[in-house]
Order: C-alpha cells, then sequence, then structure tokens
C-alpha cells in the first residue's frame, strides 16, 4: 500500500514539474535563399554562427542576468571592443581583432522583472543590419579596413523604433548588455513566447 502511495505521490511530482514548463515557439526562419537584400551599393557578407536555442522560457530566463519590458527608442551602429565591452576608438582600431561592429539598440525600460532596476538599457547585437543607416555601417567597417558589412541572419526580424518588447539580456561587465541568442533575446509584447517568459519570471 505504502509503496502505491509513493508510487502515485512521484508522478504527481512529475507531472507538476512538467506543467511549470514553458515552452518557447522556434521563430527561426529556416532557408535557402543566398545573398542580403539590399537596394544599395554595400556588400553585406552572412557570417555563421552556432547560436544557442532555449527549449523553455525557464532555461532562457535562468541565463539571463536580466528581464524586462522596454520601448525601442534608437538604433545605432557602433564598433565595440569585445574586450572591454566599451565603444571602440575607430581611430586606432584598424585591422584590430578584439573590435568588431554592432548593431546597438537604445531601450527605455517601462517595467523590470529581474536584475539591476536600470531606466535605460543599450543592446549589442552582433554585425550590421541591411536597410538601415547603411552609409553609417559602411563608414564604421572602413576603420576596420573592410568594405563589406557583416550579418548575422539576414532573415533575422528586425525590431522596430517606437514597438515593445520583452527583453531578456546578460549584463556582465561594460557600457553594453549581451544577447543570450540571436533569435531569443526580444519577443513581441502580444506573442506566445513574451507571455511564456513573463509567466516564469512573475
Amino acid at each position: 500500500m505504502k509503496k502505491t502511495i509513493v508510487f502515485i505521490l512521484m508522478i504527481c511530482l512529475v507531472l507538476g514539474f512538467s506543467a511549470c514548463e514553458h515552452k518557447l515557439v522556434n521563430t527561426k526562419t529556416e532557408t535557402n535563399e543566398k545573398g542580403i537584400k539590399s537596394n544599395s551599393e554595400y556588400t553585406f557578407f552572412e557570417t555563421v554562427a552556432d547560436w544557442p536555442y532555449y527549449e523553455t522560457a525557464e532555461e532562457l530566463t535562468d541565463t539571463a542576468t536580466d528581464v524586462y519590458i522596454g520601448k525601442v527608442k534608437e538604433i545605432s551602429f557602433v564598433i565595440i571592443d569585445r574586450e572591454t565591452n566599451e565603444p571602440a576608438d575607430i581611430n586606432s582600431v584598424q585591422g584590430g581583432e578584439s573590435s568588431a561592429l554592432y548593431t546597438v539598440y537604445t531601450v527605455e525600460i517601462t517595467d523590470s522583472f529581474k536584475g539591476e532596476k536600470k531606466d535605460e538599457v543599450k543592446i549589442k547585437v552582433n554585425g550590421g543590419l541591411p536597410g538601415y543607416k547603411e552609409d553609417e555601417q559602411y563608414k564604421l567597417q572602413e576603420s576596420l579596413g573592410s568594405s563589406i558589412i557583416p550579418v548575422w541572419d539576414k532573415n533575422l526580424e528586425q525590431l522596430e523604433i517606437g514597438s515593445e518588447y520583452v527583453f531578456c539580456t546578460i549584463h556582465k561587465y561594460g557600457s553594453f548588455e549581451i544577447i543570450p541568442s540571436l533569435y531569443q533575446f526580444a519577443f513581441q509584447i502580444d506573442s506566445a513566447n513574451a507571455k511564456a517568459v513573463l509567466a516564469c519570471i512573475k
């Protein structure tokens, strides 16, 4: 009788833990299309990286040091020193291996759920952004001795100025927030993934 009760309790615990998991929807777009869509004269090059993918909101929010709702105020481009996580001196970075071009989203935080309370953050995302201030990106790449603008995924959904998202980021040191995954750091406020993240963090 006791064994039966213990067995039933174990099943209930397993089911209980499973029910607490909030699965994330895979939003990555798979395509065999080549090249970068851009109407400009500049050349964009898609680089390859093995970004992590988090199956559940719990895994993602455990990795993130900061979880918050925020509105995108500005999109800019910065050469950042990867070792210091600070803007690099563009007059001395040509050919330097520690500096690279990043897209930077300035975000006004409206509600915070995890991490240090801040009014505003700057989130860095590797590479450039086709179709937006390409002249600026090209000039920055020239300072690195290159005429090609790197892009990590040409099909990545772009964040929009004025729109609100649920963000999951990592802050270790320096001026910029780091993303845990290229595909899982910002979710539209009314999306299933945003709701899953908020449900497990609140």
